[in-house]
């Protein structure tokens, strides 16, 4: 959060930056119960910081339809710029954020949550009701198939 503040005073507010710190994952080998040992990767540590970026973009849509709904809402307008803000600042490969465990769990990986969060802010800011609906389901299929292929226990 100190680099958040110092930048925007460097710059005088124009760089937006939420860099709110991320989620840690780590192998605890008495509570791995019927598990063979040492299973746990870098794979898996990339997939839960990216649900992180799937949470905020999932907040930025219900903020998207709220501004749908009610197109002057100052609240729902920034309210989806900010979890764009925040989701992009989440993918920096800097230590204690979200990107840096997609980044070394798989750069393919890392380029194709860019590729989202690039999409899904496009799509998003040119405040048409068919990007909205194609966000929606685009979004709910890649969770259901991962959900579907990525649970093989």
């Amino acid at each position: 959060m100190l680099i958040s503040l110092i930048l925007a005073f460097i710059t005088f507010g124009k760089v937006p930056t939420i860099l709110l710190g991320g989620a840690t994952s780590a192998f605890m080998v008495r509570q791995r119960l019927g598990e063979f040992r040492y299973g746990y990767s870098y794979w898996q540590s990339g997939m839960i910081s990216l649900w992180a970026l799937y949470g905020s973009l999932i907040l930025a849509i219900l903020f998207a339809l709220g501004k749908f709904a009610l197109p002057e809402s100052y609240f729902f307008a920034k309210g989806v710029v900010f979890n764009l803000i925040m989701g992009f600042c989440a993918l920096l490969p800097l230590p204690q954020l979200e990107g840096v465990n997609i980044f070394f769990a798989a750069r393919w990986l890392y380029a194709a949550a860019i590729a989202l969060l690039a999409l899904t802010a496009l799509l998003l800011l040119t405040n048409a009701a068919w990007s909205l609906i194609v966000v929606i389901i685009g979004g709910t299929l890649i969770a259901a198939v991962y959900l579907i292929t990525g649970s093989g226990k």
